[in-house]
């Protein structure tokens, strides 16, 4: 064993053990032998990376582990830290379990809104086919998130951050072709839009830097309009807050710069002001107006402040900037500014609130269909009043009224006993299509069972004829008026006045909806009779030789005044515009009408059709209902909805529409969990429509919720 010589001792040999001794490290010039200087021997801190060789230590030279998160720069250790953890990289890269019978996919912790932020959904086929949206989190992450349909992954990205609030989901909005586009608030803290700019590609890792725009007042909400004929054209509107001054929405006009991730602004248009005390809120849809493209709008207030609870609604040509409203003369301008601001009474009311009752504006629709808007109205005063879900449409007849286009087309109402009157008058205003044959037009006749009361027509002849059967038998008394001198695609409004007692018959027409009556020719009059009651239900049209044309009103009354029944079928309170063959109404007297055979009516302006119950709210915050919600597809697909309602111990998506007049309701969906919010897809793709499944809703800054699609 190698030693050092002992001092006094060794005599002889001492070099040799020596020697030895060094050899053990040493080479025979004196250099260190290869190995011979292992970690223990080194001093801690005594070798510095001064006395290093550049890339002396690599990755092989490292032991496994030895190098720990605490060892590393700060900034490296930030970076790691903002990095995905396992969890979310599964939720994000990993495919996902389908959760229930038809549905899509799932995003835990991510929650969407009512459609404040637009888009909040779209659908691209290229370069595969997705569904993207945006969402936030329960720690206020702003997310963008997709479902890649091709592989069936989820990806939930985070791409902001803010506090925690509902209201902040991003727009997200990647059409093909086009810049892709993320845009969010921090609703009401700061004048921040925010937005990321990424490529054509709709891939989120092109996002550029993080950017602003000052909204001119503290910012909520947010709306990217992209213009189909130019994608680098981006419209948007914000609400607007300048603590001093009445709520506003903002309108401003961008250029995307695809190559520096940027939009340059150009001049911010307030588009609306609101009263003092009244939160504004408008939803928007994309449209094609006269040819051009366009943005639909409705507006209404705060549903637990203010006074506005009237839904307005109006439109901007995204082409000539011109705002039109049904039934008003508009002048204003978002491109050149014209008369702006706006106030909600410039335009024309989409909805009234029953008295005390207040509204809750869910969605526009768009599209080429007719204008509609989706809400919901309760009595705030009353803890127990239900809240009640409305589809609001517009349409535009150019012949509102009854069509009765066939021989065989008719309205009917059972028999009543008020119908059993002693004397009759029958007004009628109506369109007919041709004047100069003969034609049922309001009626009680039943063959069977010799059930024939009386009928009004017209004869072949140029007379309006009136015929009353005292028996109920074939036998009929006749009589005819003077010529009326009718002319086809004319409007007329005639009436017969009947009185058995003296058989006195008189004919007459009125140019003024009624107001005054010019007689056809004179009264006749003869030996009394009677008028048969039966059985015979009251009809205008005919199950045979009906009138073809287009009816507007009708009234059954006594000579007296006493009304017995009623119908305008230009009232968008008693019918909705495209109902046909099984649709009902009520009148003013209680009598159920059903439209049968090709009749159908077409009604112009505003019809509010009530949905049912929204059911329980699953937020009472401040005393505001925050209910389920409406959402229409994108495209417009007709009449259909998706309505969520809370009912009592389950919860529910279901899929509206209306087929003769009649609302049908799918259920998509089921949940003991809330379901609320359905979602709008812009070009809709394969999902039916997107939704939150909230399991907390303590306020819209404590919240427990997954986004769902189906």
């Amino acid at each position: 064993m190698a030693r050092l010589p002992q001092p006094g001792g060794d005599a002889g040999n001492w070099g040799d053990i020596l020697n030895g001794y060094l050899n053990q490290s040493h080479n025979a010039d004196g250099t260190l032998k290869d190995n011979s200087v292992g970690s223990t021997q080194l001093q801690d801190n005594s070798v510095t990376a001064i006395t290093l060789a550049p890339n002396s230590v690599t990755s092989t030279a490292l032991a496994a582990d030895s190098v720990s998160k605490s060892q590393l720069q700060s900034v490296l250790r930030t970076e790691i830290d903002d990095k995905l953890t396992r969890a979310v990289a599964d939720n994000t890269y990993a495919s996902i379990d389908v959760v229930g019978s038809g549905i899509s996919l799932q995003v835990d912790d991510a929650i969407g809104e009512y459609s404040w932020n637009f888009p909040a959904a779209s659908y691209r086929a290229d370069p595969s086919p997705r569904t993207l949206f945006g969402a936030t989190s329960s720690t206020g992450e702003i997310l963008y998130c997709h479902l890649d349909h091709s592989t069936g992954k989820v990806r939930r990205q985070v791409i902001g951050t803010s506090i925690v609030d509902d209201h902040h989901v991003p727009a997200i909005s990647a059409p093909v072709g086009g810049a892709m586009l993320a845009s969010w608030t921090d609703h009401n803290i700061n004048n921040n839009v925010w937005f990321r700019v990424g490529d054509a590609s709709g891939d989120p890792d092109t996002f550029g830097p993080l950017r602003s725009y000052n909204a001119g007042g503290l910012a909520s909400y947010q709306a990217l309009i992209r213009n189909p004929a130019n994608l680098n054209e981006v419209w948007m509107l914000c609400r607007t807050w300048p603590t001093s001054s009445p709520y506003n929405w903002i309108i401003v006009k961008g250029t995307i710069n695809p190559a520096t991730n940027d939009i340059a602004w150009g001049t911010r248009r307030k588009l609306i002001e609101f009263a003092t005390g009244d939160q504004g809120y408008i939803m928007i849809s994309l449209a094609t107006l006269s040819g051009n493209y366009g943005i639909r709008f409705a507006v209404t207030g705060n549903p637990i402040n203010g006074t506005l609870h009237t839904v307005y609604y109006a439109s901007i040509d995204l082409v000539t900037g011109a705002v039109s409203s049904p039934g008003k003369t508009l002048t204003h301008n978002v491109i050149d500014g014209t008369l702006l601001p706006l106030t909600p009474g410039d335009l024309d009311v989409a909805f009234t609130p029953p008295v005390g009752h207040t509204t809750r504006l869910f969605a526009v629709r768009g599209d080429n269909a007719d204008p509609a808007v989706a809400i919901a109205t309760w009595n705030p005063a009353s803890s127990v009043s239900p809240t009640n879900y409305y589809h609001c449409a517009r349409s535009a007849a150019a012949e509102p009224g009854m069509r009765l286009a066939s021989t065989t087309s008719y309205v009917s109402t059972p028999v009543s006993s008020a119908m059993n009157v002693m004397t009759l008058s029958v007004r009628l205003k109506l369109k007919l299509d041709a004047t100069n044959i003969s034609q049922n037009l309001v009626r009680r006749f039943v063959t069977v069972g010799d059930q024939r009361a009386w009928q009004l027509s017209l004869t072949a002849g140029g007379a309006i004829r009136f015929q009353w059967f005292p028996t109920g038998t074939s036998t009929a008394l006749t009589q005819d008026s003077a010529p009326h001198g009718f002319v086809a695609d004319t409007e007329y409004y005639l009436r017969v006045d009947f009185d058995p007692a003296t058989r006195s018959t008189s004919f007459y027409t009125s140019t003024d909806d009624g107001m005054t009556w010019t007689q056809l020719g004179v009264t006749t009059t003869g030996v009394a009779t009677v008028l048969f009651h039966g059985t015979a239900p009251l009809e205008i049209g005919s199950v045979t030789n009906a009138a073809r044309g287009t009816v507007k009103k009708m009234v059954m009354q006594t000579i007296a005044g006493a009304i017995v029944a009623s119908q305008d079928f230009t009232s968008p309170v008693l019918w909705a515009n495209g109902d046909g063959a099984g649709a009902t109404s009520t009148d003013s007297q209680g009598n159920v009408w059903t439209l049968a055979g090709s009749a159908g009516v077409s009604i112009d302006g505003w019809q509010n059709q009530a949905l049912g119950e929204a059911g329980q709210a699953f937020s009472m915050q401040s005393g505001s209902r925050y209910v389920g919600g409406i959402a229409y597809p994108t495209p417009a697909k007709g009449d259909l909805l998706y309505v969520c309602r809370q009912l009592v111990g389950t919860s529910t998506l279901e899929k509206a529409s209306k087929a003769s007049g009649v609302w049908v309701y799918r259920k998509l969906d089921e949940s003991e969990s809330v379901l609320a919010r359905p979602m709008s897809i812009l070009d809709q793709g394969p999902l039916e429509t997107l939704y939150s499944v909230i399991t907390d809703y303590t306020s819209f800054q404590d919240f427990e919720s997954n986004y769902r699609g189906i």
